[in-house]
């Protein structure tokens, strides 16, 4: 239990370089080619949000997109908050295997259905951001969540 204890009152904060702020700078983020690589990088043929454009459509005409989508991933950041669209997702339950049971709540986890855009919006942030974590934060020997581990 010390050990906890001590692991929690540790000063873990983390201050910005320029070098890391300018990394969180929008417009770079956002800009027409790193939303065209994050399309380009995402799965085909995965379910569609609410509004029933798969990546597929994205993927097809990602050239067109881009603009409008780096517009509304400009706004979100300026405004703070994203669209309606892209705060809500359907969520289902799906059965974990033929074998298993079907009346048995434990054979069932929920997946998140969400809309396309918000899908793109996270990869643009992963992927420009994702090197610069894994190489460069200071807190990378102790990884959390999805970020990994130093490099062996």
């Amino acid at each position: 239990m010390q050990r906890i204890t001590d692991h929690i009152s540790k000063d873990t904060s983390c201050h910005l370089t320029p070098e890391m702020a300018e990394q969180l700078d929008p417009n770079k983020m956002f800009d027409e080619a790193n939303i065209c690589k994050a399309i380009a990088s995402m799965r085909p043929h995965t379910a569609a949000g609410m509004d029933g454009l798969g990546i597929d459509f994205y993927k097809t005409h990602a050239k067109d997109l881009a603009p409008h989508l780096r517009q509304l991933f400009l706004e979100a950041h300026s405004n703070g908050h994203m669209s309606e669209a892209m705060r809500h997702a359907v969520v289902s339950l799906l059965h974990k295997g033929k074998n298993l049971p079907r009346d048995l709540d434990k054979n069932y986890r929920p997946i998140s259905v969400t809309a396309t855009e918000y899908r793109i919006l996270g990869r643009c942030i992963h992927q420009h951001l994702a090197p610069f974590i894994r190489h460069k934060a200071p807190y990378r020997r102790n990884p959390a969540g999805l970020c990994p581990g130093p490099p062996h």
